[in-house]
C-alpha cells in the first residue's frame, strides 16, 4: 500500500483526504495523479468561480469497495477519474442550476451526471485521459 499524506494539495482546493474519503485500499500513484487531472481540469475552474467548497462525497474506490457499493464495474472512481459532489437536500436544485452551467462552459468534463435517491442527490463528475472526453451530461434516478 502507498504512504499516503492526506493533507497533500492535489491542486489548490482539494486534497488527497478527498480522493481516499470512503476508500483507502489499492491507492497508487496513477489514482492520484488521475485525480489531480480531474481536479485541475474541472473542479478547480468551477470552484474559483463559485468561491466556496465543493463537498466530496466519493472520489477514489477500490475494486472491492465499488462492488459493495454497487458500483458499475466499469466505474471511473476505480481510477481516481470520477468524483460525486455533494448537493444540500434542502437546494439541491438551486445548486445543480449553478453548478452545471459553470461544468458544462469551463470543465474538460467526461460525464456529467445528476444522480438522486429517496434521499440524497449529487452531481458525478469524471474526465480521463484514456479518450477524448464525451462531454456527456445525464441525469439518473437511483432506488
Amino acid at each position: 500500500m502507498m504512504d499516503l499524506n492526506l493533507k497533500e494539495r492535489i491542486s489548490q482546493h482539494f486534497l488527497v483526504a478527498e480522493v481516499v474519503k470512503t476508500c483507502r485500499e489499492d491507492v497508487d500513484n496513477t489514482v492520484i495523479n488521475n485525480a489531480r487531472r480531474l481536479a485541475e481540469t474541472c473542479l478547480e475552474p468551477v470552484r474559483c468561480r463559485i468561491n466556496r467548497p465543493l463537498i466530496v462525497n466519493s472520489w477514489y474506490r477500490s475494486v472491492k469497495y465499488n462492488a459493495r457499493v454497487g458500483g458499475k464495474r466499469s466505474s471511473q472512481h476505480i481510477r481516481g477519474e470520477a468524483v460525486d459532489i455533494h448537493l444540500d437536500a434542502d437546494c439541491w436544485k438551486i445548486q445543480l442550476g449553478e453548478l452545471v452551467p459553470l461544468f458544462k462552459h469551463y470543465a474538460d468534463y467526461d460525464q456529467l451526471i445528476v444522480e438522486s435517491s429517496p434521499t440524497a442527490h449529487w452531481l458525478h463528475v469524471s474526465h480521463t485521459e484514456r479518450h477524448a472526453n464525451r462531454h456527456q451530461y445525464l441525469r439518473i434516478k437511483t432506488h
